[in-house]
C-alpha cells in the first residue's frame, strides 16, 4: 500500500524528467561552445580587419604627404630661377607672374601638409581606440568562454539577480559601435584628403609648368627681336653705343637667363614623384 511504481519495481526515476529534457547534455554544451567560439573568431577577425584598414589608409596618406613635401622642395628651383630672371632683367616677360604663382603654390602645399599631419594623427588615434576596444573585447570574450563551460554542478559560480538583462544594457556594445563608426569616419576622411592631394598636385604642377612655358616663349621672342634690332643697328656704325647695349641684353637673356631655365623641374617632379 502506498508503494510507488519506483519502489514496486525497484527502479528509481529521480532526475528522469530532467534527463529527458536534456538527453545529450554534453553534446548540447559542446555545440553551443563551438558556436560561441566561431562567433568570437568572426568578431576578432572583423576587428583585426578594421584595425588593418585604418593602418593601411594611414600609410597611404603618409605616402601622399611625402609627395607634398617633395613637391614643395621641387618649387625651390623654379622660384630661384624666376627670382634670378627678375634680378637680371627689367622687362619681366611674365616672370613677375611666375614668382607670384610659385609663392601661392608653396602656401597651398604647406597648408595641405598641415592638414595631412592632422588627419594622420586622427587616423592613429582611431587605430589606438580600435586596438583598445579589441583588447577589452578579447578579455571579455575569454571570460565569457570560461563561463560558457560552467555547469549547474560547478561550485565556482554564483547566480545573481538581473544577470539575464546585463547583455541588453552592457555599454560595451554601444562603445564598440561608436569606436568602429569613428574609425570608419576618419578612414573615409583620409581617403577624401588623399584624392584632394592628387588634385592639388596635378593643378599646381600644371599652373607652374604653363607659366614657365609662357615665360620661355617670351624670352625666345625677345632674343629674336634683340638680334634683329642689333643687325639693323650694325648697318649704322654711328650707333655703336646702342649696338653694345643690344649685345649686353642678348647676353643676359640668351646666355644667362635661358640656360638657367633648363633646370626647371619636370611636371612629374612638381607632382612629388622624387625620382622623375
Amino acid at each position: 500500500t502506498g508503494a510507488t511504481p519506483e519502489t514496486r519495481w525497484g527502479i528509481s526515476t529521480v532526475g528522469f524528467r530532467s534527463e529527458k529534457r536534456n538527453p545529450t547534455r554534453g553534446e548540447w554544451q559542446d555545440s553551443n561552445y563551438q558556436k560561441y567560439y566561431q562567433s568570437f573568431v568572426d568578431r576578432e577577425n572583423s576587428q583585426k580587419r578594421e584595425i588593418q584598414d585604418v593602418l593601411d589608409e594611414t600609410d597611404l596618406l603618409c605616402a601622399q604627404k611625402v609627395r607634398l613635401e617633395n613637391a614643395l622642395m621641387a618649387t625651390e628651383i623654379p622660384l630661384h630661377i624666376a627670382t634670378d630672371n627678375l634680378n637680371c632683367r627689367r622687362r619681366r616677360y611674365g616672370v613677375d607672374l611666375e614668382v607670384d604663382i610659385i609663392n601661392k603654390v608653396q602656401d597651398l602645399l604647406k597648408r595641405t601638409i598641415e592638414q595631412s599631419d592632422k588627419q594622420i594623427k586622427l587616423n592613429r588615434a582611431a587605430k589606438e581606440s580600435l586596438e583598445m576596444d579589441w583588447s577589452d573585447k578579447k578579455e571579455a570574450d575569454e571570460i565569457d568562454a570560461v563561463c560558457a563551460n560552467l555547469r549547474n554542478g560547478n561550485t565556482n559560480k554564483q547566480f545573481h539577480a538581473g544577470v539575464g538583462r546585463f547583455q541588453e544594457i552592457h555599454p560595451g556594445r554601444r562603445t564598440r559601435t561608436t569606436t568602429s563608426s569613428g574609425a570608419e569616419h576618419e578612414r573615409m576622411a583620409s581617403q577624401q584628403l588623399r584624392q584632394l592631394i592628387d588634385n592639388i598636385l596635378v593643378d599646381t604642377s600644371r599652373d607652374m609648368r604653363e607659366q614657365a612655358d609662357i615665360v620661355e616663349v617670351a624670352f625666345q621672342r625677345r632674343i629674336e627681336e634683340l638680334i634683329d634690332a642689333k643687325a639693323k643697328l650694325e648697318e649704322q656704325p654711328q650707333e655703336g653705343r646702342e649696338i653694345q647695349m643690344k649685345k649686353n641684353s642678348i647676353f643676359i637673356d640668351k646666355d644667362k637667363c635661358v640656360p638657367h631655365r633648363d633646370r626647371y623641374p619636370t611636371t612629374l617632379k612638381l607632382q612629388g614623384y622624387q625620382n622623375s
